[in-house]
């Protein structure tokens, strides 16, 4: 077996050029007929002439809140951070922050850290961050580490 043996895996077959001479077939009007606003280059698939488009006809439904959009909240886990521990991207003597996570490159410069989880900690660890869930405060607290 070598490279020139090979077969395409799956056909894919070329697409026929328009606009190259009357003996290609697709000559002259290039498929696309005499005149007319579809024979015109940029002629709008969605324009429809005076008639409502069908994206004004049909109902508008829900809406997208901006809050959620604009959520500036980075939520992380209790297994996140062993994990990030046991990897060597945060020290055990690390005080676990929004400044620390924003300096090593885990969370954007505009969000605030939130510690959520109850997973067991295999170490102790000292956290400052202003949200936390009840779950993550008492493990935290039962490994050994604090909340300052």
């Amino acid at each position: 077996m070598s490279l020139n043996n090979l077969s395409r895996p799956v056909y894919v077959k070329s697409r026929k050029r328009v606009g190259r001479g009357i003996g290609s077939t697709k000559g002259k009007t290039a498929g696309k007929g005499h005149k007319g606003q579809k024979a015109r280059a940029g002629a709008s698939i969605k324009g429809e002439g005076g008639q409502t488009t069908l994206i004004r006809r049909l109902p508008k439904v829900g809406f997208t809140s901006r809050k959620k959009i604009r959520s500036n909240v980075h939520v992380c886990t209790l297994r996140t951070i062993s994990e990030l521990i046991k990897s060597g991207r945060i020290l055990e003597t690390d005080v676990i922050d929004d400044n620390l996570f924003r300096n090593k490159g885990i969370i954007a410069k505009h969000k605030v850290l939130k510690i959520i989880g109850n997973d067991l900690l295999n170490s102790p660890i000292k956290t400052s961050v202003k949200k936390i869930s009840a779950g993550a405060r008492k493990a935290i607290e039962s490994s050994g580490g604090e909340i300052l």
